[in-house]
């Protein structure tokens, strides 16, 4: 659906087309970065409305655990994609292999928002151009991205644990 504006000579459009691939990326890295501050909020209520310990409710229940690590892993992959955003954004290889982990571990993990911004920004990869001359190939893409995926891996498994024991 197109609509005209009237301050300009431009037409607006409406819908997924209207994403840009760069704003699905940011987004997705401010979503990650929002994560551990979310769930250290959520910490903060559960300790305030019970009266033990932080040691006590974590040998308690373990989803609070693993909520944390997960938490932490979200902010080291955030701080990643914002550090080589340059040599990451315009790359269809990297971005694919990031939304594609992204989509599979918070799945599994129930991190909603992260799908639908994953699910998006495989679809927005098709307005990706090629990459530019000017940028060197990022080496360490591979050991991080390996890293982050077994570290959401061992997650998934100990609430696998955690709901099926």
């Amino acid at each position: 659906m197109k609509f005209k504006n009237k301050f300009s000579k431009k037409k607006m459009s409406w819908g997924l087309s209207a994403i840009k691939p760069h704003y699905v990326y940011w987004s997705t890295v401010i979503i990650l970065l929002l994560t551990p501050i979310l769930a250290f909020i959520y910490l903060k209520l559960i300790l305030g409305g019970q009266s033990q310990s932080f040691k006590t409710v974590l040998r308690n229940n373990p989803l609070i655990s693993i909520m944390i690590i997960v938490a932490l892993i979200d902010l080291m992959f955030s701080y990643y994609l914002w550090q080589y955003h340059q040599q990451i954004i315009d790359q269809k290889k990297f971005l694919k292999t990031i939304y594609l982990v992204l989509l599979i571990s918070q799945i599994l993990l129930g991190n909603i928002f992260l799908v639908i911004l994953a699910s998006l920004g495989l679809y927005q990869l098709k307005e990706v151009k090629k990459a530019t001359a000017t940028i060197k190939p990022l080496k360490t893409f591979p050991f991080f991205l390996t890293f982050f995926a077994i570290i959401y891996a061992l997650c998934i498994l100990l609430l696998a644990k955690v709901y099926l024991f």
